[in-house]
């Protein structure tokens, strides 16, 4: 069994838990608390590393439980003093990676921090002696990380995950793959299922539900542009075409049973909506594609007038869940939704 420790998005420990018994191999987990998981898994690092609705994800090396000041510190030196033997239980996975140049990062509740400069250097030297590592700070091929939580523990481990910088591959607005992942999770993918994203933008949802098994992905946007660009970029697998969220009429009535989706916020092609009329004409629609007992999985930044507005809806739609996250870091909500007969 290896043991791990994972980061994800905050609010969504309940999906992140069940994702992870889901999908690895003999899976028990430790800890679950809001954005941070340790767990025991039969799956090999190769495996876990393609779980991509964790942001970032470590194999277990140590881990220290003392509370005070200076946490990190004392938690580095005292690696640094333990004698050569110890490390031949979990670190043992670092003979994979000899010759390789490697970094320490110290994170004091999601915070990147500096320690003391000779502390550091032992600590390298130790490393560098006993693994056959080269450090190197500037361009490493992997990081060895401490993190400490909040209550005193610190867990040290291989970062075993590298996503690409998001600012530079996703466009303005586009969900991260993660986040995406997570809101195809909630709607509870069946190989039955027809799902429409009428909001689909650069395609983050309709990508990432493509992976699990489906019989029709429907996506689109209001922005032709979006629409031409995202139709390019998804194949033949997902029909694509130019969509308001507000007047489906190319979509027949119930003959959705998904729609995972994450409307505009406030402003639609440069203009500014009036959100409570824009998401009574959207549930109107939604209403009369989807198929009684569908679902709505839905990502929304103004959370009191979505739900004044769906609450005109009550004979229509009834929340099954509902998750308050951060995005970009503004507070969002994510709703899971059913169509009632």
């Amino acid at each position: 069994m290896y043991e791990y420790f994972s980061v994800f998005i905050p609010g969504l420990s309940e999906v992140v838990g069940s994702e992870l018994t889901g999908t690895l191999y003999k899976v028990g987990i430790n800890i679950l608390e809001d954005g941070f998981v340790w767990y025991q898994s039969g799956s090999a690092p190769e495996q876990v590393r393609k779980q991509f609705f964790l942001n970032n994800t470590f194999l277990l090396l140590d881990l220290s439980d003392d509370l005070g000041s200076g946490l990190l510190e004392k938690t580095a030196r005292g690696i640094l003093q333990k004698p050569d033997q110890y490390f031949d239980s979990n670190y043992s996975q670092l003979e994979h990676y000899r010759g390789k140049r490697f970094r320490f990062v110290f994170s004091l509740e999601n915070k990147l921090i500096k320690v003391d400069a000779q502390l550091l250097f032992a600590l390298e030297e130790r490393f560098k002696r006993k693994f056959g590592l080269r450090v190197d700070r500037s361009n490493p091929e992997i990081e060895l990380w401490f993190l400490a939580r909040r209550g005193g523990s610190v867990f040290f481990g291989l970062r075993i995950t590298y996503h690409p910088d998001y600012k530079t591959v996703l466009q303005k607005g586009q969900l991260r793959p993660e986040l995406a992942h997570l809101l195809c999770t909630i709607s509870d993918p069946t190989p039955d299922d027809v799902v429409l994203d009428p909001f689909a933008g650069s395609g983050a949802i309709p990508l990432e539900r493509k992976w699990s098994p489906y019989k029709q992905i429907i996506a689109g946007d209001v922005d032709a542009k979006l629409a031409k660009r995202f139709e390019i970029k998804a194949g033949k697998q997902i029909t694509v075409k130019k969509l308001d969220a507000t007047d489906l009429h190319d979509i027949k009535s119930g003959s959705v049973n998904k729609i995972i989706t994450d409307p505009p916020w406030g402003v639609s092609i440069g203009k500014e909506l009036n959100l409570e009329n824009f998401y009574d004409k959207m549930l109107e629609e939604f209403s009369r594609v989807l198929t009684p007992n569908g679902i709505i999985v839905i990502l929304v930044g103004k959370k009191d007038i979505f739900k004044s507005v769906l609450n005109n809806f009550a004979s229509n739609f009834q929340i099954l869940k509902s998750y308050h996250i951060l995005v970009s870091g503004k507070k969002a909500t994510v709703y899971k939704i059913k169509r009632l007969v």
